[in-house]
């Protein structure tokens, strides 16, 4: 992409309009090489378990990472974390053994950074993108917000890396400054403190989904009522309008009504007092 377009994109992202971005072809050549372990100019950083990595990497450019699972992280499993405390744009990817990519994430933004995360954990969990108001007012202004709020939540099933080594990457999706930020891989651990959090997070995602599932059908409740108070309020306007015709032909009809039966009055003349009628001692002058 060109420099003009990259501007651009900076500014609808900046307005908070997401605009789709591919991995380039070169960032996949390596990441094949890497995995079949074929001659590559491409270098890679082991990472090491609990240690985090302070990293940069220019836009639509790859830093490449090596993990190698252990047997003892089986049991509860492991995260991968990467922040940008500049707010950058990246993705996580992680890459199976023949190169390809298998998973994915973009970077969301976070209170105070923005944050990707791959879980490899012997539990359920969710998933949940960012939630960017900007698309949901472009595509449907007619529906609440809220009711958008879970839309991109999805369960994950349970599973763990095998007991190999596995290469990932940082890549940057800036549209026009490097990418900074910081990785790490942390094995869980079964301490009483952990698993009460992993239970914590479990109940809470369980009522999240739940709850994504009451709001679908609240929303369709929601639709009927305002389609229903439209209705009524469209009916409200209509009987006033009415209301109000009947009241001015009533005060038309009591017009026409006086002014009708006044007519045989109002056609003579109106008659002067007469002096006729005189008192009793109007004779003597």
């Amino acid at each position: 992409m060109g420099g003009i377009g990259r501007v651009f994109g900076a500014l609808f992202s900046k307005l908070g309009v997401p605009i789709p971005t591919q991995i380039g072809p070169k960032v996949l050549s390596q990441a094949r090489s890497l995995c079949e372990g074929t001659p590559t100019d491409a270098k890679y950083t082991v990472l090491k378990e609990g240690t985090p990595y302070d990293g940069s990497v220019s836009k639509q450019e790859a830093d490449f990472f090596k993990i190698t699972m252990q047997p003892q992280w089986e049991k509860n499993g492991l995260m991968v974390i990467c922040r940008s405390a500049q707010m950058s744009k990246f993705k996580l990817v992680l890459f199976d053994k023949e190169g390809g990519v298998r998973i994915i994430q973009e970077s969301n933004k976070r209170k105070g950074c923005t944050v990707a995360e791959i879980f490899f954990v012997p539990f359920n969990r969710a998933n949940l993108s960012e939630f960017i108001p900007m698309k949901f007012y472009m595509e449907d202004k007619e529906t609440p917000l809220p009711f958008h709020l879970l839309d991109t939540l999805e369960v994950v099933g349970a599973h763990t890396l095998e007991q190999r080594d596995h290469f990932l990457c940082v890549y940057g999706d800036n549209w026009i400054k490097d990418v900074r930020y910081q990785l790490k891989f942390v094995p869980l651990n079964d301490s009483p403190i952990s698993m009460e959090c992993v239970r914590d997070l479990t109940t809470t995602e369980e009522a999240l989904i739940k709850k994504k599932s009451e709001m679908s059908k609240f929303q369709v409740e929601y639709t009927e009522a305002i389609k229903k108070y439209k209705e009524v309020v469209d009916r409200l306007k209509n009987e006033t309008e009415e209301i109000n015709s009947l009241l001015k032909k009533r005060d038309f009809v009591y017009d026409a009504l006086e002014k009708e039966s006044m007519a045989r009055f109002t056609a003579s003349k109106h008659l002067s007092p007469t002096h006729s009628n005189k008192g009793l001692f109007s004779s003597w002058f």
